[in-house]
C-alpha cells in the first residue's frame, strides 16, 4: 500500500466519532452541506454540489467521505489536480473495515484524475491497489471499468476487450460499458460488434450516446443511409425537457439541417441547456459566422466553469485560425492541451500543427506533424500536410541558399 501523510488517521478517528453519539462541533453543519452537496451532485449539478462540500470541509475537515465527494466532484468538473488534494487528504493510513471502503473509494477517484491527465500506467497501478481493499463491492465495477480504459489507451486492446467482457458477464445491465466496448472494438475494425453493443444501449435505454455512438459508427463506415435512419429515429421521440431538445437540435445538426437544428438549440438555450451553446457555435462555424461561433463557445465556457472536453478550446482556435488572430488561437491551443483530454488531444495537436505551419514555423510544423503521426498512425490528412511542410521547408531552404 502506498505511504501517505499521518493526518489520514486523524481524519479516520473523526470520521467514527462523527457516526456516534459523541458527536464532534461542526458535524451537524457538515452533515446538512454534504448532503445538499451528495443530492446536488446526483442531478449533475457539479458547480452548486462543489460550493456544498466546501461548506461541509469548512464545517468538518475531518471527515473523510467530505474529501471524497468534493475529490469526485472535481474530477467531474475537469479539475482533476485540484481532485488529488483532496483524495490525499481523504486517505486514511489505518487498517479497518471503514478506513478500506474510503480508502477504495480514494484509490477509484486518483485513478480517473489521473486518466483524465494522461498518465495511463499510474492509472492501472491505482485501480490495481484499489482492487486489493476487501468491502465497497459496489465500487468494483468503476475500479474495472477505469482500469480497462486504461488498458485501451496503452494499447493493451485485448486485456482491456477481455476486462469489458468480464464486467458484463457479471452484470448484463452495465450500458456505459457496452458503450466503451463498442467503441474498443471500433478500434479493432469488428465493426459488427461494436454495432451489437451500441444496439443493445439503444435497444433497451434509448440513450441519446448509444444513439451518436451508432450514427459515428455508420458514417465511418459509409452506410449514409443507416446513419440518417437513426438519427431520424431519436427525433422520433419526445423532447420533454431542454436537455432534450438540445439533443434533437444536435441529431439535427448531424443531419445537416443546420436550420433546424440553430431552432431547437436556441429553444434548449433559453431553456437553460447547458450544452446547447456548444452546438450552436458549431452551427456557426458551419456558416462561417466565426465571430458568432466565438460567442457561443465563450457563453458555454461561461456557464460550464469546467467542461468536460477540451474540445471546445479546439473549436475556438479553429475560429481564431480562420479569423487570422493566431496569438488568440494559441492561447486557446495551449489551454485545451493542458487538460490532457484524451478525447481531444488528438484535434488539438491537428490544430497545432496547423497553427506553426500558417505562421510559417515550417521546422516546428514538421516536428508537430511527426509527433501527430507517431501517436495517431494512419491519418492520411496529416501525412499529406506533413508532405507539404516538408516541400515548403525545401522551397525555403532553396530560396535562402
Amino acid at each position: 500500500m502506498k505511504e501517505r501523510k499521518d493526518a489520514g488517521k486523524k481524519i479516520l478517528l473523526a470520521t467514527v466519532l462523527c457516526g456516534s453519539a459523541l458527536l464532534l462541533a461542526g458535524c451537524g453543519k457538515g452533515s446538512k452541506a454534504y448532503e445538499k452537496g451528495e443530492k446536488l451532485a446526483g442531478q449533475g449539478n457539479y458547480e452548486d454540489a462543489s460550493r456544498q462540500f466546501q461548506k461541509a470541509i469548512a464545517a468538518n475537515k475531518e471527515r473523510a467521505e467530505y474529501y471524497i465527494s468534493y475529490g469526485m466532484t472535481l474530477n467531474h468538473l475537469g479539475q482533476y489536480q485540484e481532485a488529488l488534494q483532496q483524495f490525499e487528504l481523504a486517505y486514511q493510513d489505518t487498517k479497518n473495515s471503514i478506513s478500506d471502503q474510503n480508502n477504495k473509494q480514494v484509490l477509484l477517484g486518483e485513478a480517473i484524475a489521473y486518466y483524465n491527465l494522461g498518465d495511463y500506467q499510474k492509472t492501472l497501478e491505482l485501480c490495481e491497489e484499489a482492487e486489493e481493499y476487501k468491502g465497497a463491492s459496489q465500487l468494483k465495477e468503476n475500479i474495472a471499468s477505469t482500469r480497462a480504459a486504461a488498458l485501451q489507451m496503452l494499447g493493451r486492446t485485448e486485456e482491456a476487450c477481455a476486462l469489458y467482457d468480464e464486467i458484463l458477464d457479471q452484470d448484463k445491465e452495465a450500458w456505459d460499458v457496452y458503450l466503451k466496448r463498442g467503441t474498443l472494438k471500433e478500434a479493432l475494425e469488428d465493426y459488427e460488434g461494436a454495432k451489437e453493443d451500441y444496439l443493445a444501449v439503444v435497444n433497451s435505454q434509448k440513450s441519446y450516446e448509444g444513439y451518436f455512438a451508432l450514427y459515428r459508427l455508420y458514417q465511418s463506415q459509409g452506410e449514409e443511409e443507416d446513419a440518417r435512419q437513426i438519427m431520424n429515429e431519436l427525433l422520433s421521440g419526445k423532447a420533454d425537457t431542454p436537455e432534450d431538445v438540445c439533443q434533437f437540435g444536435k441529431a439535427c445538426y448531424y443531419l445537416e439541417d443546420y436550420e433546424t437544428a440553430a431552432a431547437y438549440l436556441e429553444e434548449a438555450r433559453e431553456g437553460g441547456s447547458k450544452e446547447a451553446n456548444y452546438y450552436l457555435g458549431l452551427v456557426n462555424m458551419i456558416k462561417e459566422d466565426y465571430q458568432e461561433a466565438l460567442n457561443c463557445f465563450e457563453a458555454y465556457l461561461n456557464v460550464t466553469e469546467n467542461p468536460e472536453s477540451a474540445m471546445v478550446y479546439n473549436q475556438i482556435a479553429g475560429c481564431y485560425l480562420e479569423l487570422e488572430e493566431y496569438e488568440k488561437a494559441q492561447e486557446y491551443l495551449t489551454k485545451g492541451l493542458e487538460r490532457s483530454d484524451a478525447s481531444a488531444r488528438q484535434a488539438l495537436l491537428k490544430n497545432q500543427t496547423i497553427l506553426y505551419e500558417k505562421l510559417g514555423m515550417f521546422k516546428k510544423a514538421r516536428k508537430s506533424a511527426k509527433e501527430y503521426l507517431a501517436a495517431y498512425a494512419g491519418d492520411a490528412q496529416m501525412e499529406q500536410e506533413l508532405e507539404f511542410i516538408k516541400t515548403r521547408i525545401r522551397q525555403k531552404v532553396k530560396k535562402e541558399g
